[in-house]
């Protein structure tokens, strides 16, 4: 039987947790086993210096391939005549899985899964109790849900274990949760996109986009279909936009559910069809998209791709704007001053108008001023009505 002696191979310096381990278990058996703790430990390695330049969704794909890795070895082990799986390799073990679930809640951070990156913080916190990462994470994702109080507490607990990196997550708790979740949004790939697109650098946009659409990421994939549609970049070309709409309307973005409906309602590289437009509203309305539930409720008031329904206008109206959609605003404040669809109420027909105008809406500010003028749902004043209309 071959067996590898300890010098046999060359472990670097900076490999983090198997040359003792290896040590410790003899440097058993030279064949799959050594072959795949050799290759986890240098695969593991380069996603720790991928964390550190604070790239975690690229470091978490190393570092499962690494555990995969491990977990290979382990079972080989277990099953070989001339290896033992020590308790030294057990604690490599799940010292790596508690790396990894802490680098994954940073990367859930940054993708604003802030529930599962507090789920995974705390399963690298039961995999390793001591490991200052763990702990971090565990803090910034619990400040990130709301939970001060709580991320206080693993604060000092951190403390007790590295002071150094509990300075650090105060620091960053200083910032505020808006600030590090937008600093972890950043450094996602996504982010990166979203940094070079929001700075005009269109083909750097494309180039990081591209891949992440192929691979399923709805986000990337209506950025690109924005981009096919305006010409971002590259050629304009809506039956492009069109796929790649499609592509993230079906993973449920609605912001792209609402484009679909647009480009079906215009027949935009596609037949006219008021039913799959009023469809694809629907969808992205009941997602909660404001501009959506606006336009699901021009298709119900004027009958377009479904039965007309002025009840169920105003109620997506209303939706709408409360939404924050100024548009929206003042059809609900049309509606409640002319009766349609609901009762009038003068008084929040003004209340509704003066929402839109808040958003610099011309159309509101000419509506108040008529109110004012004529004493509708406000004590007339012809000063304010003139300012107004000013």
């Amino acid at each position: 039987m071959k067996t590898l002696s300890c010098s046999h191979r060359g472990v670097s310096a900076a490999a983090l947790f198997l040359s003792a381990a290896l040590v410790a278990a003899g440097c058993a058996s030279y064949s799959r086993v050594t072959d795949n703790m050799y290759q986890a430990e240098e695969i593991f390695k380069a996603g720790v210096d991928l964390s550190k330049d604070g790239r975690y969704h690229e470091s978490v794909e190393q570092m499962t391939k690494a555990i995969e890795r491990y977990r290979h070895a382990k079972e080989e082990c277990r099953s070989a005549a001339d290896c033992k799986w020590t308790d030294d390799l057990e604690i490599t073990y799940t010292k790596a899985l508690s790396r990894l679930y802490s680098n994954r809640a940073r990367s859930y951070m940054g993708d604003s899964q802030i529930d599962q990156a507090v789920r995974d913080a705390r399963t690298a916190v039961e995999y390793d109790e001591e490991s200052p990462s763990a702990y971090g994470a565990l803090v910034l994702a619990l400040l990130l849900a709301g939970d001060e109080a709580e991320a206080r507490d693993e604060l000092r607990v951190l403390k007790s274990i590295d002071g150094k990196a509990a300075k650090a997550a105060e620091d960053l708790m200083e910032m505020g949760a808006e600030q590090i979740e937008a600093g972890f949004f950043m450094a996602t790939p996504f982010g990166k996109g979203k940094t070079a697109y929001d700075a005009g650098d269109y083909m750097k946009a494309l180039h990081i986009w591209r891949p992440l659409g192929e691979q399923g990421d709805a986000r990337a994939q209506y950025y690109l279909g924005v981009m096919y549609a305006n010409g971002y970049g590259v050629g304009g070309n809506v039956a492009e936009a069109l796929k790649w709409f499609e592509a993230a309307g079906e993973r449920g973005y609605a912001d792209a559910q609402n484009q679909l409906g647009y480009l079906y309602e215009e027949g935009k590289a596609v037949q006219k069809d008021n039913v799959r437009a009023f469809k694809w509203y629907r969808r992205a309305a009941e997602g909660g998209n404001a501009a959506a539930q606006f336009n699901l409720a021009r298709m119900y008031g004027g009958g377009l791709g479904t039965t007309k329904d002025i009840g169920e206008a105003f109620r997506w109206y209303l939706k709408s704007a409360e939404g924050g959609n100024a548009e929206a605003q003042i059809y609900v404040g049309h509606l409640y001053e002319t009766g349609i669809g609901v009762d009038p109420d003068l008084s929040k027909a003004v209340t509704w108008y003066k929402k839109a105008a808040d958003q610099g809406h011309v159309l509101a500010y000419y509506n108040l001023g008529d109110m004012c003028l004529n004493g509708r749902g406000v004590k007339r004043n012809a000063q304010d009505a003139f300012t107004w209309y000013l």
